[in-house]
C-alpha cells in the first residue's frame, strides 16, 4: 500500500511540474504560436526611432508644438498623411513593429520570424503642427 501512494506522488509531482513548465512556456511566449508579450524584454519586437526612448512619452502632451516634441523625444521613424481614420491630422511614428527582426537581420518570411507584442507611440499633429492626439499603448497584430 505505501508502494501505491509513493507511485501516486510522484505521477502526480510529474504532471504538475510537466504542467507548470508549458504554462511558464506560454505565458511568456516561448513557444506560443500567437504574438505574445514578453514581461522579461517587453519591447523586444518594437522598432524606436534614433533619439527616443519610452521615457520621454510622459513629457509630450496636446497643445505642444511640432518643435518642442522634436526636442524632447527627436525626429519620428516616419510620419503619415491624415486619413479616413484622423482627418486632418498628420501622424509622426516614434516607434514600429519589427524590431526583432531587424536587430537579428531576418526577413519577414523567413521561417524564423517571431512576431511579439510591441509598443506604439504616436504624436498627432493638426495642419497647424500643434499636438492633438498622443496614441500609446501596445499593438498585437
Amino acid at each position: 500500500m505505501k508502494h501505491g501512494y509513493v507511485s501516486v506522488i510522484r505521477r502526480a509531482l510529474s504532471v504538475v511540474i510537466v504542467g507548470s513548465t508549458m504554462y511558464l512556456s506560454l505565458g511568456m511566449g516561448i513557444i506560443s504560436t500567437i504574438e505574445g508579450y514578453i514581461w522579461f524584454d517587453p519591447y523586444i519586437d518594437t522598432w524606436f526611432a534614433p533619439d527616443y526612448h519610452t521615457d520621454l512619452e510622459k513629457h509630450i502632451k496636446v497643445g505642444m508644438t511640432c518643435d518642442e516634441v522634436e526636442e524632447i523625444i527627436g525626429v519620428p521613424l516616419y510620419t503619415s498623411a491624415p486619413n479616413r481614420f484622423r482627418p486632418g491630422l498628420f501622424a509622426a511614428n516614434y516607434t514600429n513593429d519589427g524590431g526583432h527582426d531587424r536587430r537579428l537581420g531576418i526577413q519577414h518570411r523567413d521561417r524564423r520570424h517571431k512576431d511579439f507584442a510591441w509598443h506604439y507611440f504616436t504624436v498627432m499633429y493638426d495642419s497647424t503642427d500643434v499636438v492633438r492626439e498622443i496614441c500609446s499603448g501596445w499593438g498585437y497584430d
